[in-house]
C-alpha cells in the first residue's frame, strides 16, 4: 500500500505539471492489509534505525517516535510548522 500511495503522488504531480497524460495507478485496486502483531523498537534499533536513515527519511522518522506524530500528519507537515527553539510542532487537522 505504501508503494501504491507514493506512486500515486508522484503521478499526480506528473500529471498535474503535464510530464505525464495519465495517472495510471488511479485504476490500481488497494490491497488488502492483514493486520499483523505491532512491534516495538529496542533501544538499540532505533539508534541502528536513525544512524541508516538517509537526510530525507530522518526528520520523519524522528518526528514520528520522538513527537509522536502519524505518517499521514507527518506527510502533510511543512517546515515552517516546525519551530526548534519553541520546541513545538504545528498540526493541522
Amino acid at each position: 500500500e505504501n508503494y501504491r500511495l507514493a506512486l500515486n503522488r508522484m503521478f499526480k504531480y506528473a500529471v498535474k505539471i503535464k510530464a505525464a497524460p495519465t495517472n495510471p495507478v488511479e485504476d490500481v485496486e488497494k490491497p488488502t492489509i492483514t493486520p499483523g502483531e505491532t512491534g516495538v523498537l529496542t533501544p538499540k534499533q532505533l539508534a541502528r534505525l536513525l544512524e541508516c536513515a538517509d537526510d530525507n527519511t530522518l526528520p520523519g522518522i524522528v518526528i514520528s517516535f520522538f513527537a509522536g506524530l502519524r505518517t499521514s500528519e507527518i506527510d502533510e507537515l511543512d517546515w515552517s510548522k516546525i519551530d526548534l527553539e519553541e520546541q513545538t510542532i504545528e498540526v493541522i487537522v
